[in-house]
């Protein structure tokens, strides 16, 4: 399954040249998966991924893989 979004809950869509977007847990807290979990941002015309200056292009945690 991969969930996306493209608007913010007001229905705004979401906009990165005019806004800066964090996602943020609780301490502690992260989604409750058995395997994992990642967050990958990608262009909404290429669908390619989004070049950044820290060559980051993905985030992910990895729990309880046997």
């Amino acid at each position: 399954m991969y969930p996306m979004t493209k608007t913010l809950a007001n229905g705004e869509p979401l906009d990165g040249s005019k806004n800066r977007y964090t996602l943020t847990f609780a301490a502690g807290q992260f989604p409750p998966v058995n395997a994992f979990w990642s967050v990958t941002m990608y262009d909404g015309k290429s669908q390619l991924l989004i070049k950044n200056p820290i060559n980051r292009y993905l985030s992910i945690r990895r729990c309880c893989l046997t």
